[in-house]
């Protein structure tokens, strides 16, 4: 009978012990955590990206920015990933952040005139993106091709047509 009360407590305690096990072992991982830099965090949602794991790049960038709101290399990486899921929206405002806080212009003013151009906000394509003289011959004739696009969904083909023939040159 001694044998059978002892049971019920060693098994509270396997239990208590296993409790505080997991709670020590959470704090010690939310510790490490916080301890990642915001590079950190987008280097890992790159190697996420270069898997296909969206899902875990995505979570990666949205921990990056929770720490540095103004790290333009997750916002850029974030509207790609966007652009990439359908929420053009989103990806147009992770674009234009992207742009304000630094990352690469030529890079975030082409990705943002796509997410312009599906959206159908044709005048935005062609008059507030501008290449700068520092962008290379391809992303030049890449920016013409997406205004001439433009123009021609406006429906003015002629003007669409003298653009591309003005992106074919630098190509």
């Amino acid at each position: 009978m001694l044998i059978e009360k002892e049971k019920p407590f060693a098994g509270k305690f396997r239990t208590y012990v296993s409790l505080l096990l997991v709670v020590v072992l959470t704090s010690a991982l939310i510790a490490c955590s916080s301890q990642t830099s915001d590079t950190e965090l987008v280097q890992a949602a790159n190697n996420y990206m270069a898997k296909k794991q969206v899902r875990e790049a995505t979570l990666e960038l949205r921990n990056a920015l929770k720490k540095n709101p103004d790290n333009a290399q997750a916002r850029y990486l974030l509207g790609k990933i966007n652009l990439e899921m359908g929420d053009i929206a989103s990806a147009e405002k992770e674009f234009r952040r992207a742009v304000r806080f630094g990352w690469n212009k030529q890079q975030s003013q082409l990705e943002l005139a796509k997410t312009l151009l599906i959206q159908r906000k044709f005048k935005k394509v062609i008059g507030s993106i501008k290449a700068g003289n520092d962008w290379s011959k391809t992303a030049r004739a890449d920016l013409l091709g997406l205004q001439a696009a433009a123009s021609a969904g406006m429906g003015n083909l002629k003007q669409a047509s003298l653009i591309l023939a003005a992106a074919r040159k630098y190509k």
